[in-house]
Order: C-alpha cells, then sequence, then structure tokens
C-alpha cells in the first residue's frame, strides 16, 4: 500500500478517555479529523502475516507523526461521518484499532477491527 496524498481519505478518529467510563462504558473525546491512507484487507498474506479473518479488519499507513493520534481501543469514523452532537460512546463509529500501533523507520501502520455486526454498547 502506498502513501501517496492523492490516496488519502477523510478519516475521524475518537480517542477514548483515560480511566473514564460511565456504568462501565468507555467514553470517547470529540473526533479529530485527519487525512489518512486506509485500506481493507483482503488478501491472504494479511491472514498469514496477522493470524486474523482478514474480511473484518482494515489497515492504516501512515507517517510515524501521526502514530500519537491512535491508540489501542479509539474508535474511527472511515465509512460514516459522525453525528452533529458529539456522542460520547460513539455507538454510530465503524471501526475501532485493534492493536497499538507499529511504528517503522519510516511510517506507522494501524489495525482496525469493523465494529458493524455486533452488539457495539457492551450492555447485556
Amino acid at each position: 500500500m502506498r502513501n501517496l496524498d492523492r490516496n488519502k481519505r477523510k478519516v475521524y478518529v475518537c480517542e477514548v478517555y483515560q480511566g473514564g467510563d460511565r456504568n462501565k462504558q468507555k467514553l470517547y473525546h470529540e473526533p479529530i479529523e485527519l487525512y489518512e491512507n486506509w485500506q481493507e484487507m483482503s488478501t491472504s498474506a494479511e491472514f498469514m502475516n496477522i493470524g486474523l479473518e482478514t474480511f473484518d479488519y482494515a489497515r492504516i499507513k501512515t507517517s510515524k507523526n501521526h502514530a500519537q493520534y491512535y491508540h489501542l481501543g479509539d474508535r474511527l469514523y472511515i465509512k460514516v461521518t459522525p453525528p452533529e452532537t458529539h456522542d460520547e460512546f460513539c455507538k454510530t463509529a465503524d471501526y475501532e484499532v485493534y492493536q497499538n500501533p507499529i511504528v517503522t523507520l519510516n511510517e506507522c501502520s494501524v489495525v482496525l477491527r469493523k465494529l458493524s455486526g455486533r452488539h457495539t454498547n457492551n450492555i447485556y
């Protein structure tokens, strides 16, 4: 995956509050708008490298300067836009950071897990 400016698309990142929850639900900061190069993971090579089922995951390749915006458990709006008023639970977000960002010499790689198709409120 190339990290070209022409391939970058709008992404909104909601950082999880550290130690802040309400009724055992995670709370999130307001979304930050970024332009990133992301791609759904759909090859068998990704399955062999990461050991995951690939159709529920995506990967962001970005510069190492943007690694500060991604943390384990953060939620992202990739294929949908965030609501007009801030939702503290980010219920309509469609992806979540699945692994800690992998920072190499020139770039950062972030693995995301799709949230659609499962109950995202964590209330049972």
